[in-house]
């Protein structure tokens, strides 16, 4: 059939506004299973790279992904009014916690393994190209004309305005300082990595956060594939570091455990370490903020971005010392 089963339908149908804040749902099956009802989007070709790729990591050997649920024409996903869905097997279990430094550690090592496991993926011919080699700096200095912007934007309001007051405060060195990352990325070995990854044709996950990793039976497994794209491995390393300190400000002692739990399974090159500490220089905290303060009215909470920009501030000092101890 090229529809789901009817339950499925039903579902739909009885609760159109089921993915107005989440794109995933829990479906119960008839017989009693539990699925995973995924919202992809209207994209079938951008799809099919996302459970192409899945499925290549399923086939070399990484088992900590849910299980794909194929319908009746072999396939995992459906269309449905617009868009296309899939489904997984549900899993229950417990959230990855980055407050727990077991918890880091094994997320750092299953990273590194998904890596090796994703190594020579070939997407299927007919699936569109996520490729994101090559593209970093023409989106830092993207976001760096912005953090421009943003810095005149908070001088112009800081009389009226506390949090454009407080960011002002700080916007100026985050333009010497993300000018300074671009004219160093120019002189980097980036475009060795990036060559190096053509070669490996490898998979990075681009969200490797702790809502995305779940506890299951004794091991962690890793949910949503549904940004990943074809780059340069240390950019998923860099994202999973800057995640760990989402609720937290920076802790040298835990960015260490995190990065030697990878290297434990994938050793980072001297040339990866040195792209790594240009990401982790580029302002891109204080890029996130004033882009939600200035330019997103419905995250104009000023005491989350409050909040935000307090725990920039205290991470600083932290970060500066996990930078100064990296090889």
């Amino acid at each position: 059939m090229k529809t789901p089963p009817h339950f499925v339908i039903d579902l739909l149908q009885k609760q159109p506004n089921i993915f107005t804040k989440r794109r995933v749902c829990r479906v119960e099956t008839p017989s009693g299973e539990s699925w995973c009802l995924k919202k992809f989007g209207p994209r079938e070709s951008s799809l099919l790279w996302v459970l192409g790729a899945y499925c290549h990591l399923q086939e070399k050997g990484f088992e900590h992904l849910p299980a794909l649920v194929y319908l009746e024409n072999q396939r995992p996903y459906f269309y449905y009014q617009g868009d296309f869905f899939y489904l997984t097997r549900w899993l229950a279990g417990r959230p990855a916690d980055f407050l727990r430094l077991d918890d880091v550690k094994t997320a750092g090592n299953l990273l590194a393994r998904f890596h090796l496991a994703s190594a020579g993926y070939t997407p299927p011919a007919e699936a569109s190209e996520r490729i994101a080699w090559g593209k970093l700096p023409m989106r830092l200095k993207s976001r760096w004309e912005e953090i421009k912007k943003f810095a005149a934007l908070a001088q112009n309001r800081a009389a009226n305005d506390s949090l454009a007051r407080e960011l002002s405060i700080f916007l100026p060195s985050a333009v010497r300082e993300g000018e300074k990352v671009l004219e160093n990325l120019k002189d980097s070995p980036y475009c060795k990595l990036v060559a190096e990854a053509q070669e490996w044709k490898g998979v990075c996950h681009q969200d490797f956060a702790a809502q995305n990793l779940l506890w299951h039976q004794g091991q962690l497994v890793v949910l949503d594939l549904d940004n990943c794209q074809a780059d340069i491995p240390v950019r998923d390393v860099y994202r999973f570091l800057r995640r760990l300190f989402i609720e937290q400000p920076w802790e040298p002692a835990v960015a260490r455990e995190a990065l030697q739990a990878y290297a434990s399974q994938r050793n980072l090159k001297p040339e990866e370490i040195e792209v790594l500490k240009l990401l982790l220089r580029f302002p891109h905290d204080l890029w996130r903020i004033s882009f939600d303060w200035f330019r997103e009215p419905t995250s104009r909470n000023r005491e989350i971005q409050t909040k935000r920009l307090q725990r920039f501030a205290a991470s600083r000092q932290g970060l500066e010392t996990f930078l100064a101890q990296l090889p």
